[in-house]
């Protein structure tokens, strides 16, 4: 029963989040992106409230950044296949996207944190990952490539007054 499957995961998450162990972060991570087959019910704001227990704060930052910029090879092989299909998950803006929601609500102002928005912050021209995501989203939402970098910039600019730096 799938939906038996999204209820054991949404407390395993919850569990995960409970524990406090940073060794839960790339399951955690993973579980942004998980959906229930038969309810549309994203885990993804249950993972984020359980990366915000884990002790270690740095870790979280680092694997959220990490996801963000899509570098995490253990999140892209495990959704591989979503990751060509999947409205979201073939958008590459959407990971930043969420990368950037979950630092400001973080409110978590390393350094590192604060140099990856501000990165975001000042994009002022679309690159490759505007590109691409206006291409992959094309026929769902028709967004330009400019349009994804004002987003990216302007997510930035509300997670930055979330830690604190204007």
């Amino acid at each position: 029963d799938t939906q038996q499957d999204l209820r054991i995961n949404m407390k395993a998450v919850k569990a995960l989040g409970q524990i406090g162990d940073a060794a839960a972060i790339p399951t955690l991570i993973r579980a942004i992106a998980m959906m229930g087959e038969v309810q549309k019910v994203g885990l993804g704001p249950f993972a984020f409230v359980s990366l915000q227990q884990i002790l270690d704060r740095e870790a979280v930052a680092e694997a959220i950044m990490k996801f963000g910029k899509g570098q995490d090879t253990a999140f892209n092989d495990y959704f591989a296949e979503e990751r060509k299909t999947d409205p979201n998950l073939k958008v590459p803006v959407w990971y930043i996207q969420q990368a950037i929601d979950f630092l400001g609500i973080m409110n978590y102002s390393s350094p590192k944190v604060v140099e990856f928005l501000m990165a975001e912050a000042n994009h002022m021209k679309p690159d490759d990952l505007d590109k691409k995501s206006a291409e992959n989203a094309a026929e769902a939402q028709g967004f330009n490539a400019e349009q994804w970098a004002t987003w990216r910039r302007n997510w930035a600019i509300v997670a930055l007054s979330q830690v604190g730096h204007d």
